[in-house]
């Protein structure tokens, strides 16, 4: 259990990093190239694989980043305790 709880942490806290690097307009596009990390952008896994709640999950990152509420954002991605949003979190961000 703290286990999981250790590495939802840590999915959460790279997941913020990421938001905020592309609030900044750090992150890079796909237009002018890799962020400064310098990785490769992947392309995120076909939303079709997704399931319903996990699906209404990035929908309701998607209002939230629309409505610019970053508090509620952060929360949305960092309180879950669901550990199969993880995965659809971190894809977000890489959507382009």
């Amino acid at each position: 259990m703290v286990l999981k709880s250790v590495a939802s942490k840590r999915a959460g806290a790279l997941l913020l990093t990421q938001i905020a690097l592309h609030l900044a307009g750090c992150a890079g596009s796909p237009a002018t190239g890799p962020g400064i990390a310098g990785a490769a952008r992947q392309s995120p896994p076909p939303e079709a694989a997704y399931s319903e709640q996990q699906r209404n999950y990035v929908a309701s990152l998607d209002k939230l980043l629309a409505e610019r509420n970053y508090g509620e954002l952060a929360n949305a991605v960092g309180a879950s305790s669901d550990t199969s949003l993880i995965g659809p979190a971190l894809d977000w961000d890489n959507r382009g």
